[in-house]
């Protein structure tokens, strides 16, 4: 895992994204990856956490939003 962009805290989790087009879930107490998401291109850009929604976009030019901690 190669993390290129900033964090959000998302409830007992941290969203990180990668170069490879992998948005990792980890968990906050122990850093293990919980669960993992594959986009449609690096993950560079901030994300946003806005009603319990972890919103992020992707440089292929996708937006995402994935529902609820437990992808």
């Amino acid at each position: 895992m190669y993390v290129v962009g900033p964090l959000a805290v998302w409830g007992d989790l941290v969203a990180a994204g990668s170069r490879d087009g992998t948005l990792y879930a980890l968990d906050r107490a122990s850093g293990a990856t919980r669960w993992a998401f594959r986009s449609g291109g690096p993950l560079e850009a901030g994300m946003v956490v806005c009603g319990g929604r972890l919103v992020f976009g992707s440089a292929a030019g996708r937006v995402y939003i994935v529902e609820g901690a437990d992808g």
